[in-house]
């Protein structure tokens, strides 16, 4: 129990992290300024007026959204967004579009040092927080829609790739990303790098009843909290 404790506080870290991110990674850009209105509508009641200012802002940003750039990381973080507005307001829009942006990301993924998706369209940097983002939206997505494979098969074989690619070091942290050479680059251990994967996980353990997937999460836990 000592150890599902310690998860629990690690994995609501983490979901702060995963709420509060997309806010200020993405409201820097002008073109998206309204993005934190759909976050903030997610955490308050859709009773209220900010569920009108969702909705202009879903509108807006389904108008906006071009799949031929950006970063893969970015969208991720916006996927996940929406995701969270779905589950407080059913509205099948917000569902749809994170779905959108999954399918874009698929698009970043190839057999460069051995799988998993890139950092960016310019395909030059496989790091981790890309990954574990796509890994947790397609963990979400197959929760949200009866009968799945696709999605579930996904965030299989990312975590497959992704605890053997080398980014996870020998003190079980995570490091920025792989080198030029497909190796560990010994990058920042990012506190969100040892948090998002966990959403990923616990998912994946609710999606399978497979208790090595929640293991793995509690690994990953235990470390940052001792090491970071």
């Amino acid at each position: 129990m000592f150890y599902l404790r310690k998860l629990a506080i690690f994995f609501f870290a983490s979901v702060l992290v995963i709420a509060l991110f997309p806010v200020a990674e993405i409201s820097s850009t002008s073109s998206i300024s309204m993005s934190p209105q759909i976050t903030k509508a997610a955490t308050i009641s859709p009773d209220t007026k900010y569920n009108t200012y969702a909705k202009n802002a879903v509108s807006a940003l389904q108008a906006w959204y071009n799949p031929a750039t950006g970063l893969w990381n970015h969208i991720g973080w916006w996927a996940l967004s929406w995701i969270k507005a779905y589950d407080v307001t059913h509205d099948i829009r917000y569902l749809t579009m994170a779905k959108t942006i999954f399918k874009d990301m698929t698009g970043g993924w190839d057999s460069t040092y051995g799988s998993g998706i890139w950092w960016n369209k310019d395909r030059n940097y496989k790091n981790a927080i890309a990954n574990e983002l796509f890994l947790t939206v397609a963990a979400k997505l197959h929760l949200r829609t009866p009968g799945d494979k696709s999605y579930l098969a996904w965030s299989q074989k990312e975590w497959n790739w992704f605890k053997g690619s080398g980014m996870i070091n020998a003190q079980h942290l995570i490091n920025d990303g792989l080198d030029k050479a497909g190796h560990n680059n010994g990058g920042i251990t990012w506190t969100y790098n040892q948090g998002v994967i966990l959403a990923g996980l616990v998912d994946l353990f609710k999606s399978t009843g497979n208790a090595s997937y929640l293991a793995s999460a509690s690994l990953l836990a235990d470390s940052a909290m001792k090491n970071l």
